[in-house]
């Protein structure tokens, strides 16, 4: 007898590599929020690709955010903080209330 899966599995789980990415411009965006995994109120994730000269657009951050460079190099413009250039492996942390940009 074959068994489906329980709902609270497939609340609580989900595989963050067969979410569909966003094509723009300037690379991909992956997202992971309370809209496509309910299991997760508070906290969200993304993967964002940029392509050599692409650019994410100008945000505020309404909640603190980790991020991680996993290929390449990236730079972030801050407003009212020192932009900064992130190479491979490095982590950094936006603090709520700053507007930020990525390269």
């Amino acid at each position: 007898m074959i068994q489906e899966k329980s709902t609270a599995t497939s609340y609580f789980s989900q595989k963050f590599s067969a979410v569909a990415s966003e094509t723009y411009p300037g690379g991909t965006y992956k997202f992971s929020n309370v809209a496509n995994f309910p299991g997760s109120p508070a906290i969200s994730a993304s993967l964002i690709t940029l392509v050599p000269g692409g650019l994410r657009e100008l945000h505020w951050h309404n909640a603190s955010e980790w991020a991680y460079v996993l290929n390449g190099t990236c730079r972030w413009e801050t407003l009212f903080a020192p932009s900064f250039t992130a190479d491979l492996c490095r982590l950094s942390f936006q603090h709520m209330g700053c507007t930020t940009c990525s390269q």
